[in-house]
């Protein structure tokens, strides 16, 4: 699931936070591949992910947000775990979890990557099923790659960023609280649709559905959402070409560590600037990290073709669910 977009043409961020980005996300999984657990590793990368909502700005304020968000983040895989508790009520356990990080990431103006990585924890959480043996390290390693991003980036943007403007800078006015509403019921609603045709039409590991769909509605008007679909399908085929070659070219554990790290960098460098690059590097990077937290499925060539497929779908979905939000939440 790639980043949802900031606003194009931003300034590029700084070299030493996307740096920083890297290596936060790299230090579990090295970890991880010395011991021979990478799975375990894939889950404190995860948390770790918490490192690109680093603010540019130097004011206190986003300071707050980024701890927030790390503890977003670091809980968002074992909430997605405990909505597959109760089997009959998945579904609807699983749109109430979407809604709510929706209506929170928006009353808090949450700036790009936003929502991106709550939803992606929450589906890897949910998509391993509930087992109670599982749930502390589902807890405890995202939460450890949260914490130590956190420091990270905080030490590195201390020493890159320019103090804060005396003056302060002025908070993003929100939306109306209705509107908040509003959309994170429609989150909700196409999230809980889109899990249950991929699990009614028997996908193998359902929820790259609801990620695909959410990915593709974070688009606030018709056009936007007709150019997010188009751009995310051209980025996720030539993101899906790359998984590709990894896949083709059997890596070792330490290359697959090496090449996250690199699509990290990448996806810190071009955020605000190119959606479709953005797309093109977070689809492998999305696709290795959450396969790798599954102790029960190996990369191939299977899992790739099931994938697009995945994507498709939920694309397909998220596009009706936009052209919903448009049609309420468009200018009168």
């Amino acid at each position: 699931m790639p980043p949802e977009s900031a606003p194009l043409g931003q300034a590029p961020r700084p070299w030493g936070l996307s740096v920083a980005a890297a290596a936060a996300v790299g230090l579990p999984l090295i970890a991880a591949a010395s011991t021979g657990r990478l799975a375990l590793g894939a889950l404190g990368a995860l948390g770790a992910l918490a490192i690109l909502h680093v603010p540019v700005s130097a004011s206190p304020v986003p300071v707050r947000r980024l701890v927030g968000c790390a503890i977003g983040v670091a809980i968002s895989p074992v909430l997605g775990q405990l909505t597959t508790a109760w089997p009959s009520a998945t579904w609807p356990l699983f749109g109430l979890l979407i809604a709510a990080i929706v209506a929170m990431t928006r009353t808090a103006n949450l700036p790009a990557p936003g929502h991106t990585f709550f939803v992606l924890g929450a589906c890897c959480g949910a998509a391993e099923g509930f087992h109670p043996s599982l749930m502390p390290f589902m807890l405890l390693m995202p939460a450890a790659g949260a914490a130590g991003a956190v420091v990270i980036g905080l030490v590195v943007r201390a020493a890159a960023m320019p103090r804060a403007d005396p003056g302060g800078t002025a908070a993003p006015v929100g939306m109306p609280s209705r509107a908040v509403g509003f959309e994170a019921i429609v989150f909700g609603v196409f999230a809980m649709g889109a899990l249950a045709v991929g699990q009614m039409l028997g996908i193998d590991r359902p929820y790259w559905v609801p990620i695909s769909c959410i990915a593709v509605m974070r688009g606030m008007s018709l056009q936007a959402v007709w150019r997010r679909n188009l751009e995310r399908i051209v980025g996720t085929l030539l993101g899906v070409c790359v998984t590709l070659l990894v896949i083709v070219a059997h890596p070792q554990p330490w290359t697959i560590v090496a090449v996250l790290m690199l699509l990290v960098l990448g996806i810190h460098r071009t955020l605000g600037q190119s959606y479709v690059i953005t797309v093109l590097l977070a689809t492998p990077a999305c696709l290795l990290l959450t396969e790798l937290t599954s102790t029960d499925q190996a990369l191939d060539i299977h899992l790739l073709t099931t994938r697009v497929v995945d994507i498709v779908l939920g694309s397909v979905i998220g596009l009706i669910g936009g052209r919903v939000l448009h049609s309420r939440l468009r200018p009168r």
